[in-house]
């Protein structure tokens, strides 16, 4: 949420302090990785919690910190942050990023730890952020109209246009190897794709990183997928950092993300507001980013024909992708301004707060 906290910053009206839980291990043994005393200097505002070890010290730090507001942004943390709030008595904000009852009925599974988790704040968070307005009227049914707040979220607008369609063509598909997030489907796409454009290349940046064997998995799986011969066109090259993406993205014919669900697709929007073209999976919530044809393509989530016609269609037309991407760039720099999504969270906190002095 690095875009998030630097609006707010520069709105100049609200501070932000972050407890980090990026790269936790919860069974990792060993001492605290940090000391609250480290980060008790006003410009020391986040702290990172990568085991068990440092939850003591991160609880001293938020009440050194001394927050006026909690703000949620995973529903498996709120176990962790619940017992600070109650004896602080603090007004509770959550953001649903991952609606995990809606996977958890894609997938057929029963509730898992993190649905229970995310029931359980949705039911005790003083205020409800839906990043979509599909998402928000999925809650609506559920959580009472003054908890419940619909704001988007943004984009980094591109330091310089990207360059001419490359020369060469290049597919990108980046995040999380899942199938909620047509994962499985890209993949049944590739030896189609690979076989009509002979000098092709596509990358696939992302895995799973805290899963070492599922992440073997998902390789082994691509690459006998595609066979031996095209192997050497089929790139894995694990996540990436924000400025490895984009070096990546700048040199991308096509961006594809086909996921059968998304409470927003920050991804798929990072990718419009670079002005690259995007085929993505027509799920309620990335119709409100992608107009067919217009700054990019829809194809139904889980078929791998419509998919590998959509993306050979923009490969064999250079001309109609570059128009969706400069449309697709031009779109993202009027509807998706952090300045604008640090207004709205402004608002939802004075809402909770009341006057100003958060």
């Amino acid at each position: 949420m690095g875009g998030l906290v630097r609006a707010l910053d520069a709105a100049g009206e609200i501070e932000s302090s972050v407890l980090s839980f990026d790269n936790y291990q919860p069974r990792r043994r060993s001492r605290a990785s940090q000391s609250p005393a480290e980060h008790a200097k006003p410009e020391h505002r986040i702290f990172h919690v990568t085991q068990p070890a440092d939850h003591d010290p991160a609880e001293d730090w938020v009440g050194r910190v001394s927050p006026a507001i909690i703000h949620v942004h995973d529903a498996l943390l709120w176990e962790a942050v619940d017992p600070w709030i109650a004896r602080w008595r603090l007004p509770r904000v959550f953001t649903v990023h991952v609606f995990h009852r809606a996977q958890n009925a894609l997938r057929g599974v029963p509730k898992t730890r993190a649905s229970r988790a995310e029931d359980t704040i949705l039911r005790g968070a003083q205020a409800v952020i839906a990043p979509s307005r599909s998402l928000f009227d999925t809650l609506a049914a559920t959580i009472e109209p003054r908890r419940l707040h619909h704001v988007g979220l943004g984009v980094d607008p591109p330091s310089e246009p990207l360059e001419s369609f490359p020369s060469r063509p290049h597919v990108v598909f980046a995040g999380r190897f899942a199938d909620v997030k047509g994962t499985d489907v890209f993949v049944a796409a590739l030896p189609g794709l690979l076989a009509r454009s002979p000098k092709l290349s596509v990358t696939m940046a992302g895995g799973i990183p805290q899963n070492r064997k599922g992440d073997q998995r998902w390789r082994a799986r691509i690459l006998e997928g595609v066979g031996p011969d095209a192997q050497p066109r089929v790139h894995l090259p694990g996540w990436l950092d924000p400025s490895q993406l984009l070096t990546l993205l700048r040199r991308t014919s096509v961006f594809v993300a086909p996921s059968r669900y998304e409470t927003f697709g920050q991804g798929i929007a990072e990718a419009l507001g670079l002005g690259l073209p995007v085929i993505a999976g027509d799920t309620p919530a990335i119709r409100e980013l992608i107009t067919p044809h217009v700054n990019g393509l829809l194809v139904p989530p889980g078929e791998v024909p419509p998919l590998i016609g959509g993306i050979m269609d923009l490969l064999r037309d250079p001309t109609r992708a570059r128009s969706m991407g400069i449309a697709a760039r031009e779109r993202a720099a009027r509807e998706l301004q952090w300045s604008d999504v640090a207004r709205a969270h402004g608002a939802v906190y004075a809402g909770l707060l009341g006057p100003p002095g958060v």
